[in-house]
């Protein structure tokens, strides 16, 4: 009726030697992807982020913040984005990045009406990946 059990002096140390040899835990598809994602654009995101953050707070004056929009910020993204489409392609979650990067910082530095930047950087930035997607087909 009673079921009797064998019990060691110590239970827990019974089963190390099959704990030692676990499996490897598995990874989703989607976290392998973002990580993966991730490693691509590292570089980019701190580029980006300094830019965007760093730069305005060292340029003092409302005209150097203006060349900044006018002219550093669409070469930026035009070169960064180029490399990026030689690299691995037209990838469209890419053009996303910049542009969640720059509206915030646009509320934060600038004046009211330059989140409306943020459109000519998305046509430079659809632009830049194209070239630089067609360039790695070509050469490919």
């Amino acid at each position: 009726m009673y079921h009797t059990r064998n019990f060691t002096a110590v239970p827990h140390t019974e089963n190390i030697r099959n704990r030692a040899v676990s499996k490897p835990k598995t990874v989703s598809p989607y976290t392998a992807l973002a990580f993966k994602i991730f490693n691509r654009v590292k570089l980019h995101l701190v580029l980006y982020t300094f830019c965007f953050y760093v730069l305005p707070l060292i340029l003092s004056s409302a005209g150097q913040r203006s060349v900044l929009l006018a002219l550093v910020y669409p070469a930026l993204n035009f070169v960064l984005t180029l490399s990026y489409g030689f690299r691995y392609g037209f990838i469209k979650h890419y053009i996303a990045i910049p542009l969640l990067l720059f509206l915030p910082a646009s509320f934060l530095f600038f004046k009211a009406y330059s989140y409306l930047f943020a459109l000519s950087y998305l046509l430079i930035l659809c632009i830049a990946l194209t070239i630089g997607a067609l360039y790695r087909q070509f050469v490919k």
